[in-house]
């Protein structure tokens, strides 16, 4: 195993989500609980910080507003990059159907 392979399962993974006009996404707060959930991997809310707290694959993912833009961050590297960032393109996707706005993922690690 590499050191580069080793080193990204350390560390948590972040990501902004935000639309393509670097605006946020429309979506108001108490519908974020319904709106930014993947499609294709059971989740549920759970409590904990931040604005939400879901569990996708028995890892805590949490929801921030920074504008401008929502911070994704997983709270443990249980969950390959892979899925991660598939997880994070259907929440993207969920945000886009929902609000009619293109969005982007900004990664927040290397």
């Amino acid at each position: 195993m590499s050191f580069a392979s080793t080193r990204n399962e350390l560390f948590m993974r972040e990501y902004l989500i935000r639309a393509t006009n670097d605006d946020e996404f429309n979506i108001h707060l108490s519908k974020w609980p319904e709106v930014l959930r993947p499609k294709s991997y059971p989740s549920k809310v759970i409590e904990g910080w931040g604005l939400l707290r879901l569990e996708v694959l028995g890892c805590e993912i949490s929801f921030s507003a920074e504008p401008p833009g929502t911070q994704i961050v997983f709270e443990s590297s249980s969950i390959s990059s892979e899925v991660a960032d598939q997880i994070v393109r259907e929440i993207l996707e969920s945000a886009e159907a929902f609000t009619g706005q293109q969005g982007k993922i900004i990664p927040m690690q290397d």
